[in-house]
């Protein structure tokens, strides 16, 4: 008998001190402060992997990965294409047609929606887009182009 009750007292107390221990977790994330950078940046990543994610069922998807460089922030979208068809130029039309797709313009209000009109221009040129094109036909052949959302939109 006694040990019946050990057996059933460790089943009540083994849940309730795991239970506690969550909450104790819990609460202590509720207490971390995150900075409105921080939470913008995590909404850039839920979309960049949102767009991944809608687009996986095409072939050759493109994968967007944010990034933070020389103090901006921005997002780095990767994909293939005929190395023939590879150039500055071409690299930059096809970073204009990413623009026009995800009208650019709207995203600093996405990631950070207290920005007043004023702050929300401003820190177009502190937000980016890189196209990073890999050739098919040889993986180690990369080019690349940079704008900030500021220069896209003129």
């Amino acid at each position: 008998m006694t040990y019946r009750k050990a057996i059933a007292v460790l089943l009540l107390v083994v849940p309730t001190a795991t239970f506690a221990g969550s909450q104790t977790v819990l609460s202590t994330l509720q207490q971390t402060p995150l900075t409105a950078y921080e939470a913008g940046k995590s909404r850039l990543e839920s979309l960049a992997l949102i767009i991944e994610i809608a687009g996986s069922k095409k072939k050759d998807v493109p994968r967007f990965d944010v990034i933070e460089k020389n103090g901006l922030l921005g997002v780095e979208v990767t994909g293939t294409e005929k190395a023939s068809k590879m150039s500055d130029s071409y690299c930059l039309k096809k970073l204009q047609k990413l623009n026009k797709t995800f009208d650019t313009n709207k995203i600093p209000r996405i990631l950070w929606p207290s920005l007043n009109k004023e702050q929300s221009s401003k820190v177009m040129n502190e937000l980016f887009i890189t196209l990073t094109m890999k050739a098919k036909e040889n993986s180690s052949f990369s080019l690349s182009c940079t704008k900030t959302l500021a220069q896209l939109i003129k």
